[in-house]
């Protein structure tokens, strides 16, 4: 069946690289290392051989624009800039006034931390053996811990190809996830961060995030259906 796929979006290292990016950003607060990786990320290789599959996502992309504005400022002034993003991110994701960047919030039926949803998503990654690391900060169904499993379900495609190895079964996985998780709740926390009144650098940062989840479930819906899978 592999064969058969439509392979350029899944065998290209940018997919990855830009989950695990968007994953950091929201893991702690942004600094300038981080924005410089955003930059570089910007204007990789890798990232431009995806816009070229996928122009719909990359040309024209204001917001990419915008982080490369963000880190040419915050190279002039990184005393200044990284304490105002260490004062946005307290406000947008650390007090009552932000946002809480949960599954759980957003779709369990309390609307609290560890709702059914983060159950849901922990027995979602050990279908794959995958288990959350024990440096990372927050539980399994946080943003950062969301995003960070899609880097990690991208590479692990990429690692399956190159051993010659169906990876169908990988690709419905991640549709299945983006489509019962991830789908299902940052639309909306894209809303609301975009219409906090903390909300700056964050804000073309969660537009990239909810364009590039949408993109990606496209392209891995055209390569089940070029495949015949059910």
């Amino acid at each position: 069946m592999t064969k058969k796929l439509e392979l350029n979006w899944v065998e290209n290292t940018g997919r990855g690289m830009l989950y695990g990016l968007f994953s950091s950003a929201f893991r702690s607060t942004i600094d300038l290392e981080k924005m410089k990786n955003f930059y570089d990320v910007c204007e990789s290789d890798e990232v431009k051989n995806l816009s070229s599959i996928s122009t719909d996502f990359f040309t024209n992309s204001s917001e990419f624009n915008h982080l490369k504005e963000y880190y040419l400022k915050a190279e002039k002034d990184q005393e200044n800039e990284e304490l105002k993003y260490k004062v946005e991110y307290t406000h947008l994701f650390l007090l009552p006034e932000g946002v809480h960047p949960y599954e759980s919030v957003y779709r369990g039926r309390k609307k609290l931390l560890m709702d059914k949803p983060w159950e849901e998503v922990r027995k979602f990654y050990r279908r794959v053996g995958a288990m959350k690391d024990k440096e990372e900060l927050h539980p399994e169904d946080h943003i950062s811990t969301e995003l960070g499993f899609m880097s990690f379900m991208s590479y692990l495609t990429m690692e399956s190809l190159t051993e010659n190895k169906d990876i169908t079964a990988l690709v419905n996985l991640q549709v299945e996830f983006i489509e019962e998780h991830l789908l299902k709740w940052v639309p909306q926390l894209k809303d609301n961060i975009v219409e906090n009144k903390y909300s700056d650098i964050y804000k073309p940062v969660i537009l990239l995030v909810n364009d590039f989840i949408n993109t990606d479930l496209t392209k891995l819906k055209e390569m089940v259906k070029a495949d015949n899978v059910t």
